[in-house]
């Protein structure tokens, strides 16, 4: 005889903060609960759904919404988990951004933000019975999505020909990714397709129509994690922060917001402080494509990238050719950089912080150095691992609006002694 399914312990509380992770805080008779789509503020209802060190719930009512609760502009917020602070006023979204940074680097930040809707120009979904959206939070459970209000034009006018071409077509489950490609004066959307099972003949015939007809730049296939299948040209293509175009590869990483972005590149090369008729020497740890890469390499005597993809290395050194500028760019881990000395350190590492890297990153003793985190907790850990070296400045990047997500550049010099 089958168990009775436990009904789940309705509980009420008040949300005191907002976690690193999204969630609300909610206080309640049996203690703290992490509950998504909550506000500081807010009286609410809950369902426990499951107890331990970190218990969670589900909202099941607000009683009493916060002062900082606002109505989001999304009509399925309440169940993706894409956007979990949607329901947070920008103000504060920033307040708790700011904070977090600031606990991080040991000194109070500003915050550069700007339009908060229209701005991602990479977005990955997920697929499965016909359906295509984004998980619910902490689910695998996708939320149907017929459009995005985080999607710039390219990225929405490709998602709507993908679930008017491609819905019907797949099967089983899979992950789509969406970015940039084509021309920059006419810029369309590329498209990575991982399937976890073998799809229909259907599924590829209506790819190719998709590319052919001009509605995606191209695709790339892959099922049950064999090589790509390319149709068209896949690689990403995005202006650079000097407005000229920026070579990717298929289905690498690159920064999703292009005015946060280049503004980040430019806050990264003034903590930098290349000066005037000096010589400057630069090492660049995780560097990507090129990102950052340019605009050291404009201003550095010596430039050297190391960057562990081998594509994203190639088109790192397209990108430097195409603007005639000199750096050397090393395929391999940024735990294992070139010997010798340098003036600035530059990295820009995973969510998993640097910590293997930084014994190499002080054999280097350079004047200073310029950390670019996407995750302030390991930033905090990284920071007072470079032993020997002070934060002078910091600023953090809104560059996931809606979202915990904070990028931050900080920059270091060696202590005097």
């Amino acid at each position: 005889m089958s168990k009775k399914k436990r009904k789940p312990l309705i509980l009420d509380g008040q949300v005191r903060d907002l976690a690193a992770g999204g969630d609300g805080v909610v206080a309640t008779e049996r203690g703290v609960v992490f509950v998504p789509h909550t506000v500081p503020g807010d009286q609410v209802s809950i369902a426990l759904t499951s107890r331990g060190k970190a218990s969670r719930g589900v909202l099941r009512e607000v009683r009493e919404p916060s002062p900082d609760r606002v109505e989001p502009p999304c009509v399925v917020a309440a169940r993706c988990g894409g956007c979990p602070w949607m329901v947070v006023s920008r103000e504060l979204q920033h307040e708790k951004k700011v904070e977090r940074v600031s606990r991080a680097v040991g000194r109070e930040v500003q915050l550069v933000s700007r339009e908060a809707l229209g701005q991602r120009r990479r977005a990955r979904l997920s697929f499965a019975n016909r359906q295509l959206g984004f998980f619910a939070r902490r689910s695998d459970r996708i939320v149907d999505v017929s459009a995005c209000v985080m999607l710039d034009d390219v990225l929405s006018r490709g998602l709507a020909a993908i679930r008017a071409r491609l819905l019907t077509a797949w099967r089983g489950r899979g992950e789509l990714s969406l970015a940039h490609g084509g021309d920059l004066a006419d810029p369309r959307a590329v498209v990575c397709l991982r399937a976890e099972s073998p799809q229909p003949g259907p599924l590829y015939q209506a790819c190719e129509a998709l590319v052919a007809d001009g509605e995606l730049a191209g695709m790339a296939l892959s099922v049950d994690g064999s090589p790509y299948a390319m149709i068209g040209d896949p690689r990403e293509r995005t202006a650079g922060a000097d407005g000229k175009v920026l070579e990717g590869t298929v289905g690498g990483f690159s920064q999703a917001n292009a005015a946060i972005n280049h503004l980040l590149v430019a806050q990264v090369v003034a903590f930098a402080g290349f000066a005037p008729d000096e010589e400057c020497s630069v090492l660049e740890l995780y560097a990507g494509h090129g990102n950052l890469t340019i605009a050291l390499a404009s201003h550095a005597t010596r430039c050297v990238s190391v960057e562990s993809h081998r594509e994203a290395s190639e088109r790192a050194r397209e990108n430097l050719a195409a603007r005639h500028l000199s750096a050397t760019v090393v395929a391999g881990d940024a735990e294992k950089p070139p010997r010798g000395r340098f003036d600035v350190v530059v990295l820009d590492p995973p969510r998993e912080g640097a910590r293997a890297a930084i014994p190499k990153i002080l054999a280097a003793r350079p004047s200073r150095i310029v950390y670019v985190s996407c995750h302030p907790e390991t930033l905090g850990r990284d920071l007072i691992a470079l032993e020997g070296y002070e934060v002078v400045d910091a600023v953090a990047f809104d560059m996931f609006p809606h979202t915990a997500h904070v990028e931050t550049v900080v920059a270091l010099r060696r202590a005097s002694r």
